[in-house]
């Protein structure tokens, strides 16, 4: 590695750590904007005390597979437009002048063109990461570059993960001393779709890394017509969400900021708030609309958000984490074919959403309560519930399986499933370190025998038979 490689990744690193020092009221490592929290603010769970790299001690690396989230990005711009709505309708009555700097700054924290866009933040998160993987895999030896099909990349086709994508390959590159794939810190990743007659399939990052577009693996809810009859478009499946912007909770939150504006607002305007306020933070550590909210209410709207994704991403339908069923079956076809390699088998790294992860953790039953969550269930769990977007699905949020063997040998193949760098007790197996026969019956054939297409079909009606 040159200096001047070693340079830009000091100085990446050093940018992350910042980041993971700087405090404020709003983020003071007790609450988070569940889904919209940046990587380094991430909360980790109480339970987790095995680090990522102390379970490789005297191990080499056979196997790397990831899923990713996208790093930080820029709101859309219809979420930007029902936000300055809400600021324009409240200001009227402000005779704080509350929203006077806000809307000063508003164009450039919002520039035009940036809808869902990659922010750099974003960037900075998958940089750090690449390094982190780079460093795991004794500076990329186990990811095995040198070999050609060795490492896969796919994403999904959304611009976010395909810049998070890129973000992340040019950094492994650069690491590898392809200057080519170098971004300066300002530096915008960009992709060239294939010219091979099948762009909708492939594309290249810097560097000349082809990289897969695999919607049905990464966004597999954009293509399963029993998920929008169940979930998207059924009438009942955020009951327990509204229910609960009328619970005593949502009710203190919303009398508390109203009070400041001497109006009344509805439950839907302070969550609009609120969402503006995360995307201040993460974008910009911008807290002038956070500055609203008392700590103990951004517990409160932590946990509106997580009972959202809880219902339309998590254990709340069962349809939701089965829409996982093609990524487990791909991630533990590959896992079956690196353990019966004599070698390091390379890696896989896969680039989505949210949606990508919360389902594929479910699938697994990580984060799993004992029951339900409700709307009441603020009032018994608080923040004490394993079921928090803000520790398993920041952005840039990650779900790592190794394999491992002991140096030397090769009859005991170990695996660990790592997320957000630590690594988690593994359902059924219940162990951190394990055997990955025991985890392959335990836990992942029960999992290859699910049929992935009955998982999205719907019935006929009968006058269509």
């Amino acid at each position: 590695m040159t200096l001047i490689h070693m340079f830009c990744t000091c100085v990446i690193l050093l940018l992350g750590f910042l980041a993971d020092v700087k405090s404020t009221s709003v983020h003071n490592g007790a609450t988070s904007f569940a889904t919209k929290t940046t990587y380094n603010q991430r909360l980790v769970s109480s339970d987790v005390s095995l680090y990522w790299d102390k379970v490789l001690d005297g191990y080499d690396l056979l196997y790397t597979d990831g899923t990713f989230r996208h790093g930080t990005r820029f709101p859309s711009d219809e979420k930007v437009e029902k936000w300055r709505r809400h600021v324009l309708k409240i200001s009227k009555n402000d005779i704080n002048d509350t929203f006077a700097d806000t809307l000063k700054l508003w164009d450039a924290h919002f520039p035009n063109q940036s809808s869902y866009m990659l922010h750099e933040v974003g960037k900075r998160e998958l940089q750090r990461l690449a390094i982190i993987i780079f460093n795991m895999t004794k500076d990329g030896k186990y990811l095995g570059f040198d070999k050609k099909g060795s490492v896969r990349f796919m994403t999904s086709p959304k611009v976010r993960t395909k810049q998070s994508a890129c973000s992340f390959i040019n950094q492994l590159l650069c690491l590898h001393g392809n200057e080519t794939g170098c971004l300066h810190l300002d530096e915008v990743p960009t992709f060239v779709e294939s010219q091979d007659g099948k762009s909708s399939d492939m594309f290249e990052c810097t560097g000349g890394i082809p990289v897969q577009n695999n919607p049905m693996l990464l966004r597999s809810f954009d293509y399963c017509p029993k998920y929008s009859e169940k979930v998207t478009h059924n009438g009942t499946a955020d009951h327990e969400v509204k229910k609960f912007g009328y619970s005593e909770h949502a009710v203190e939150v919303t009398d508390h900021i109203s009070g400041k504006f001497k109006q009344r607002l509805n439950w839907t305007e302070v969550t609009s708030l609120h969402q503006l306020c995360a995307f201040h933070f993460a974008l910009h550590r911008y807290t002038a609309i956070c500055d609203l909210f008392h700590p103990k209410h951004l517990q409160v709207m932590e946990f509106a958000n997580d009972l959202k994704h809880y219902y339309k991403t998590g254990y709340g339908y069962e349809i939701n984490y089965k829409l996982s069923c093609p990524l487990i079956q791909d991630i533990v076809g590959s896992l079956d074919n690196a353990a019966t390699s004599n070698g390091s088998a390379g890696a896989t790294f896969r680039f989505g959403h949210a949606e990508t992860i919360i389902p594929l953790l479910c699938i697994l039953g990580l984060y799993k309560e004992s029951e339900h969550l409700t709307y009441n269930s603020f009032s018994v769990h608080g923040k004490r519930r394993l079921f928090r977007t803000g520790v398993f699905s920041p952005f840039a949020g990650n779900i790592l399986f190794l394999l491992y063997r002991p140096t030397g040998a090769h009859n005991q193949t170990k695996f660990s499933i790592v997320v957000n760098e630590h690594v988690v007790k593994i359902p059924r197996a219940n162990c951190h370190v394990c055997d990955y026969n025991d985890v392959r019956q335990q836990l992942f054939e029960e999992l290859m025998l699910l049929d992935c297409a009955s998982v999205c079909a719907t019935k006929q009606k009968k006058d269509e038979l």
